[in-house]
């Protein structure tokens, strides 16, 4: 009996000893003035405790939401919209890789902690939401599975504007479009998919499309001259697993001379039907603008 309570004690002990620990590390990363790389280290250490770490789940939170606020801050400069002063330049230098550390060892250790980091949620929405920022919707579906089709509806925006950004970039230096998923990650230089227009990741499937119809703006076009796609460009992105992976279908149409529209639609159950027989763009009223 002796035994029995003297290992009850002992786990009590060390799980009180856990305890404290856990909070110290918490401490640290949540105190702005300790060196970055003493917040980092602390974090990591977090991760490697896995569930066990739950305690300091408002402290990883709010480590990782200093990332989305210096982005905040730094706006101007990470856009490109003007340049940095020579002491900017210093501190931002000093700064990011730093930060940026931070950033991914609490999204870990976040993801680790599994469905008890859930109050990290609405800070992790706000960079996915804000940044369609990968790793907040890898973290998020860690900690709640079930909000699948909801991130991987946000992240296809962001690829959505990239893809968009690499036909263009492509289209001045080659002088033609991409017709295929895998061509305009070759463009952007990204290992594309093994299938020629699987999305990896997001749950989407992707299709070029030649042509719009009187109702695109500038009406009834082919983007073809020759065989090759140089007038414009069409796709659409549309759920692999329809209800599953995602519900909404994105429809992108840029006529040379004219600004590129996007266009959202719950094209329902037999998505990937109604997707096989298109042959063109057609904007129809059912589709919504996107701004």
């Amino acid at each position: 009996m002796q035994r029995l309570v003297l290992a009850v004690l002992l786990i009590n002990i060390s799980l009180a000893a856990a305890e404290e620990s856990i909070t110290e590390l918490a401490k640290i990363i949540a105190d702005n003035n300790a060196e970055m790389g003493v917040r980092v280290a602390a974090a990591k250490k977090l991760g490697d405790k896995g569930k066990d770490a739950r305690l300091a789940v408002d402290a990883l939170a709010s480590a990782y939401n200093d990332f989305l606020i210096f982005q905040v801050k730094n706006k101007d400069i990470i856009e490109g919209k003007r340049q940095p002063t020579p002491e900017e330049e210093e501190r931002l230098l000093k700064t990011i890789d730093g930060i940026g550390k931070l950033y991914h060892a609490t999204a870990n250790a976040l993801g680790k902690i599994g469905p008890d980091a859930a109050s990290a949620i609405p800070t992790l929405m706000k960079d996915l939401k804000q940044n369609c920022a990968g790793i907040a919707g890898t973290t998020i579906l860690k900690i709640d599975p079930s909000r699948q089709i909801e991130v991987n509806e946000i992240l296809i925006v962001g690829e959505v504007k990239r893809w968009i950004f690499l036909q263009e970039q492509l289209f001045k230096t080659a002088r033609q479009y991409a017709t295929t998923y895998k061509d305009l990650e070759n463009a952007g230089r990204i290992p594309p998919s093994a299938d020629d227009n699987t999305v990896p990741d997001w749950g989407y499937r992707f299709k070029s499309l030649a042509a719009q119809t009187e109702r695109g703006n500038g009406g009834r076009q082919s983007f073809l001259v020759e065989g090759k796609m140089t007038k414009g460009f069409g796709f659409i992105v549309y759920p692999a697993e329809y209800g599953i992976t995602a519900k909404t279908s994105f429809l992108v149409i840029k006529l040379n001379g004219q600004p590129v529209r996007t266009y959202s639609r719950d094209l329902g159950t037999d998505t990937s039907g109604i997707v096989a027989k298109m042959s063109e763009c057609d904007p129809d009223d059912k589709w919504v603008q996107n701004k």
